[in-house]
């Protein structure tokens, strides 16, 4: 185990870095810890958060010249460089002393890794502001609503029955009707941008839409009479990962988890009273409004330097709703409004999170949340509950369906809610509380998820009579699909079938996606062909996407939330079953043309990813387990894995020193390091780690 020590403000910082190269941080002060932190942070992620820090503040183009000219445009419009600098005056001295003690241990002997010295890219000190604008931008990534709505509104204003017929989804009575020639060009203008801008990214940047899975169970259901705590959040799977593991201490404190290159903090994690764990709420804190421009916009041009192409003069145009996304046309143009637009204090409310002792100290730190819209579990020594933290629209007549009319006052926001409108929960009799990006409560979002894994984590929860970190190990590994087993009882009806063998293998299966699976895979991809043939051809590629780049498939989860309709609708008219014969051919056919022989047919053919320097690793799983492996698709078969748990917690209340993780890839962000990928194996099989410094890492 390797240890150092530095020097911190207020006296010797000491390091001690575990077998995964995951730092334990001492010190006296909770401003030397963060110091600590961000010295681990700049030596391991330097090159990550340079990145980061590039695209939030629309300056890629300066290393990636005009390929990334129109992701830097966009940005420009978000002004999150100067929404952070109308935020740091708002926070406390200790607080911006923690802040800028994080900063000098970034800087502190500070090398340019050697990526950044490939791609000429300068070192430059990180800044208080530099810390908020990485949050920033994660709040605007998670806040995928607008980009539904933009679907939603094109579906409006070319196929409006649509809609109706996709989950009910009816505008309010009076609403205008969104049609027009006009009306569809700007949709597709700003969609069409869209899509551009996330091909253009480097590789690692491109978002997709995050999920999560946390619960807690209460006392009552564990082996040691404390409550329980599980965490797994959803992001796209890249190396380096975006979370950082760290055990940080100091006298009056002790907190350990994941925290996220760029700032200092624990977002998921424990300290020894209080446990939290974290999912993307899915409630719709953005909306597009149609704009009739009359002059009276808020204008600034930006400068965007180009590498080799000198500089380029963008202007940037703005409503009192937010900025305009598209330019004027004909004196029409649409804004989007976002609560993160406001300043908020959002360190204020994650040190007081960290410091908290039970949960009503943890809600009295989250009043100050404005961004991300986050759900989060939360235990603590005798208490289990959820808190939705981050600032909600009080909307009028507007739903966040479709883009609403700025110039109908009864459309617009009628402020926020307050703090006790958001949803919470606590000490269900149930003994348990889950948050899987399920619906929070009524007329929050359009975009909440289907509920399949939130009900699966349910189940496994009231089975079991007593639960410790092994029942969560198991939960978090879950890989039974409920979609696909009911699509493979679909195919059990049919009649007869020619490739009688598809339903034998159909027949014997237990509904777990495992990667060796034959009938995993035939489940799947039929499932995929009912869906694509259950919807009309026209609308087909608006909900699914014609290809693996288009980027409302990656961000929306449409095929996720399609397949329960479809499967209710073919299981309630049994004269479909006709199309359940149709999908199965056609995935008799599909996989035979890509992957030859029946006999080499898996799930990890096509489901997996493509681990730097090329090695193929097959996964189990799908969109609806509890392990999450959500996937891409082309025009015929699922594609590579676009979102993983790439962090797994168990925390064990009143115990922080047997915190359990598995981390994916690895800790490290430098290629050349052993701990670059070094967690690879342990994730995949569910090999969980002590968090905690010790000497033997397996838990």
């Amino acid at each position: 185990m390797k240890k150092q020590s530095l020097p911190g403000r207020h006296g010797l910082i000491r390091i001690r870095w575990n077998g995964r190269g995951v730092p334990s941080i001492r010190a006296e002060h909770w401003e030397d810890v963060c110091w600590g932190l961000g010295y681990a942070h700049g030596r391991d992620r330097r090159f990550q958060m340079e990145v980061q820090r590039r695209l939030a503040s629309g300056r890629l183009s300066e290393v990636f010249s005009k390929a990334t000219l129109k992701a830097d445009s966009f940005m420009r419009k978000l002004d999150l460089m100067g929404l952070c600098e109308r935020e740091l005056p708002l926070y406390r001295p200790e607080e911006l002393s923690a802040l800028q003690a994080y900063c000098d241990g970034v800087n502190f002997r500070a090398e340019r890794p050697w990526a950044m010295r490939l791609l000429g890219m300068p070192l430059t000190e990180w800044t208080p502001q530099d810390c908020l604008l990485w949050v920033k931008m994660m709040a605007f990534g998670l806040a995928a609503n607008w980009e539904q709505e933009l679907l939603r509104g094109q579906l409006a204003a070319t196929h409006p029955e649509a809609l109706e017929t996709w989950g009910a989804m009816t505008a309010p009575p009076g609403f205008p009707t969104v049609s027009g020639q006009l009306t569809r060009l700007r949709l597709q203008e700003l969609r069409e941008e869209w899509e551009l801008i996330q091909q253009s990214l480097p590789a690692g940047l491109t978002p997709a839409g995050p999920g999560s899975n946390a619960w807690a169970v209460s006392g009552k259901l564990t082996a040691n009479g404390k409550p329980l705590l599980g965490s797994d959040p959803h992001l796209a799977p890249k190396a380096p990962d975006s979370w950082y593991q760290a055990e940080l201490s100091w006298p009056e404190g002790h907190v350990l988890g994941a925290s996220m290159a760029g700032f200092p903090g624990i977002v998921i994690g424990q300290n020894r009273t209080l446990a939290w764990g974290a999912t993307n709420s899915y409630i719709d804190v953005q909306d597009l409004f149609w704009e009739k421009v009359d002059g009276n916009l808020q204008e600034r041009w930006e400068e965007i330097r180009v590498r080799g192409f000198g500089t380029k003069k963008v202007l940037i145009q703005s409503t009192e709703r937010g900025p305009l996304l598209v330019p004027v046309r004909d004196g029409h143009s649409l804004s989007l409004a976002w609560t993160g637009q406001q300043p908020g204090q959002f360190f204020r409310a994650l040190f007081g999170l960290n410091f908290a002792r039970d949960l009503t100290q943890a809600r009295e730190a989250m009043r100050h949340w404005v961004a991300p819209s986050l759900c989060y579990v939360l235990a603590d020594l005798e208490n289990i509950g959820y808190q939705v933290v981050g600032h909600i629209p009080r909307r009028g007549k507007g739903s966040g369906l479709v883009p609403a009319p700025a110039w109908k006052e009864e459309f617009l926001w009628q402020g926020l809610l307050d703090f006790e409108e958001w949803p919470a929960l606590t000490n269900p009799e149930s003994g348990f509380v889950v948050c899987a990006n399920h619906g929070l409560g009524p007329d929050l979002s359009w975009d909440f998820n289907s509920g399949i894994r939130a009900q699966r984590i349910e189940r496994l929860l009231a089975e079991q009579k007593q639960h410790d970190w092994r029942s969560f190990a198991k939960i978090q590994m879950d890989i039974f699909s409920s979609p696909a087993r009911r699509f493979a009882d679909l195919c059990l009806r049919l009649p007869d079938f020619p490739h009688s063998w598809m339903l034998q293998d159909l027949r014997g299966w237990d509904g777990n996606m495992r990667a060796d699976s034959r009938p995993a895979l035939l489940a799947a991809v039929g499932l995929l062909c009912l869906t694509q043939l259950a919807l009309p051809e026209e609308w087909r590629g608006i909900f699914l996407g014609p290809d693996t780049h288009h980027p409302l498939l990656k961000r929306g989860g449409h095929l996720s939330r399609l397949q329960p309709w479809v499967l209710h609708w073919v299981e309630s008219e049994p004269g479909k079953i006709g199309l359940v014969a149709e999908a199965l051919q056609l995935a008799h056919d599909r996989l035979s043309r890509k992957l030859g022989h029946p006999g080499s047919w898996n799930w990890g053919r096509v489901h997996g990813l493509r681990l730097p320097f090329g090695r193929w690793l097959p996964l189990d799983g799908d969109a609806d387990t509890p392990n999450q492996g959500g996937f891409l698709c082309d025009r015929e078969l699922p594609g590579s894995i676009c979102l993983i748990g790439s962090f797994r917690m168990i925390a064990e209340l009143g115990h922080p020193e047997n915190c359990r993780t598995c981390h994916f890839p690895g800790q490290s962000g430098r290629w050349n390091s052993g701990h670059y990928g070094d967690g690879v194996e342990d994730w995949r099989h569910g090999r969980y780690t002590w968090l905690s410094a010790r000497e033997s890492m397996q838990a």
